[in-house]
C-alpha cells in the first residue's frame, strides 16, 4: 500500500520517454537555443554542423537530445554535452533535459548545412545559387533579349526614328 505522500508523488510523475508531443513554440526556442552552442574548435553552431541528430519536446516540457560529435576522439567530448543541456534547460518552459550522447550513424560532412559549409569555406559564395535566385536570373535573360529582338527590329524598320 502507497503512502498518501508516495501516491501524490505518483499522479505528479513526468514521463522521460522521448515524446514529441509540445508546444512547436517551444520546440522552436530550444532550436533556437541549440544554435547558441557552438563547437570550439570549428567557428559553427551544432545544429548547422549537424551534429543535433533528433529533438523531441514533451507537453511536459522534457527535452531529449540525441546528439553527436564529430569524432569520438573529440577533445570537447565531456563538456560539449553539458553545455547543450546548460542552454536548453534556460528556456522558459522547459522541465528537464536529457542530452544523449550517440555515435551511430557516424557523422559526415553531409551533415552540414549549407550555410556551415560557407562559413567555413567549403562552398564559394559565387558558384551557390538559390532556385528563385536561378529564376530571376532565367527571367532577366529573357527579357533582356526580348527587348534586344524589339530594338533590332524597330531599328530595321524605323532606322530615321531611332537613334544608335
Amino acid at each position: 500500500m502507497l503512502s498518501e505522500g508516495q501516491a501524490a508523488a505518483r499522479q505528479n510523475i513526468v514521463p522521460l520517454v522521448p515524446t514529441d508531443d509540445g508546444d512547436p513554440a517551444l520546440r522552436a526556442e530550444v532550436m533556437e537555443a541549440l544554435k547558441t552552442v557552438r563547437d570550439p574548435e570549428i567557428p559553427v553552431n551544432l545544429v548547422d554542423l549537424g551534429l543535433i541528430y533528433s529533438l523531441a519536446v514533451s507537453q511536459h516540457g522534457v527535452v531529449h537530445v540525441d546528439m553527436t560529435l564529430t569524432t569520438p576522439a573529440c577533445p570537447v567530448a565531456g563538456s560539449l554535452p553539458g553545455q547543450v543541456q546548460h542552454m536548453v534547460s534556460l528556456v522558459p518552459g522547459v522541465s528537464v533535459v536529457l542530452v544523449n550522447l550517440v555515435w551511430e550513424p557516424p557523422w559526415t560532412r553531409d551533415r552540414m548545412s549549407q550555410e556551415a559549409m560557407l562559413e567555413l569555406g567549403l562552398l564559394k559564395r559565387d558558384f551557390v545559387f538559390s532556385f528563385a535566385a536561378l529564376i530571376n536570373l532565367a527571367a532577366a535573360s529573357a527579357s533582356a533579349i526580348k527587348c534586344l529582338t524589339v530594338t533590332r527590329r524597330a531599328r530595321s524598320e524605323r532606322p530615321d526614328r531611332i537613334a544608335a
